[in-house]
């Protein structure tokens, strides 16, 4: 994965330490994972809105996993 923090570092680094984490601790990840991705995107992004409301800026996020021998490329 690759995190590019812009106007600060804050959302990279929080990111990287808690994306992997939102993943696979979905119940669903391995039997469905387009699913389950956008479902962790869409709640870690509520949570970086919630934590750093003060913050101006965000960041740019392009990960690759294989699952069950299929290769997801996600960039957002």
């Amino acid at each position: 994965a690759v995190f590019d923090g812009h106007g600060s570092d804050k959302i990279a680094d929080f990111l990287s330490l808690k994306l992997h984490e939102y993943l696979f601790n979905k119940p669903d990840f391995l039997s469905d994972p387009v699913s389950s991705i956008k479902a962790v995107f869409s709640q870690i992004n509520q949570e970086v809105i919630t934590t750093f409301s003060s913050e101006d800026g965000g960041c740019v996020v392009i990960f690759c996993i294989i699952v069950q021998n299929r290769l997801f490329v996600v960039n957002l």
